[in-house]
């Protein structure tokens, strides 16, 4: 029995609405668009007693051959992330398990091992972009920020001032010896080598100074000494020497 002519204009809907449904549906996120499509050509159908299983059937095996392929496609990708992360732990345990071999028992370099030339006006430009030129040295905004955060709980908080003194006299006392001690354990390693670009101290300086401090941390010294002139060498009886 022929569909009467409202019912092909309906057929006609649907299948617009089956065509944007699957332009849409490439995506796995539109999935679910596809779907409705069909449970709305299958309800238009049973509403006028037209039975087309083999267009459902076929609409459904569609759909599910999308989700396969979506499902593989995205297990292929976790696959994927998950064995470069897998390499990435690994390899940073390693890096790790050689520092902390290298730290435990390691010393800070002497002073002269390392380099005494002032930071160049690029370090500063390049380390702390836009930077006011004025908040350097004895105003260094680097020392600032840290000592704000490190120092809240001292009775008398140290001035950017008192800091640069401790980094440039032979003989620290007690206080002077607390601020080495705390720039060498609570400043990051971006801000090490910040107050190095905003001309707190040379490299020199700042070892000559946790020398005098008694400075101690292991893992800090190992980061430190690798910043010494690549001509240095220390043998393990603590005889030091330079490499022609």
């Amino acid at each position: 029995m022929e569909a009467p002519g409202e019912l092909r204009k309906l057929g006609g809907g649907v299948a617009e609405t089956l065509l944007s449904a699957e332009a849409a549906g490439s995506s796995v996120l539109n999935a679910s668009a596809w779907r409705d499509a069909v449970e709305k050509l299958r309800e238009s159908l049973a509403k006028h007693g037209v039975v087309r299983e083999e267009v459902e059937q076929a609409s459904v095996r569609r759909l599910e051959q999308r989700q396969r392929a979506a499902v593989d496609g995205a297990e292929l990708a976790a696959m994927s992330e998950s064995a470069a992360l897998a390499e990435w732990a690994r390899d940073q345990q390693e890096r790790r398990r050689r520092f902390e071999k290298e730290a435990r028992n390691c010393r800070l370099k002497p002073p002269r091992a390392f380099s005494d030339e002032p930071a160049p006006p690029e370090a500063l430009r390049r380390l702390c972009p836009g930077l006011d030129p004025a908040l350097t040295g004895r105003r260094s905004h680097a020392v600032e920020w840290r000592i704000a955060r490190s120092c809240c709980g001292w009775g008398r908080p140290p001035t950017t001032g008192e800091f640069y003194d401790a980094f440039h006299t032979d003989a620290p006392d007690r206080r002077q010896k607390s601020i080495i001690y705390m720039w060498g354990t609570e400043a990051t390693f971006t801000e090490l080598f910040e107050a190095w670009a905003q001309r707190v101290y040379t490299f020199r300086d700042l070892v000559r100074a946790l020398h005098l401090a008694e400075f101690p941390w292991p893992e800090r010294i190992a980061e430190i000494n690798q910043w010494a002139d690549p001509r240095y060498r220390s043998d393990s009886d603590g005889r030091s020497a330079w490499n022609d």
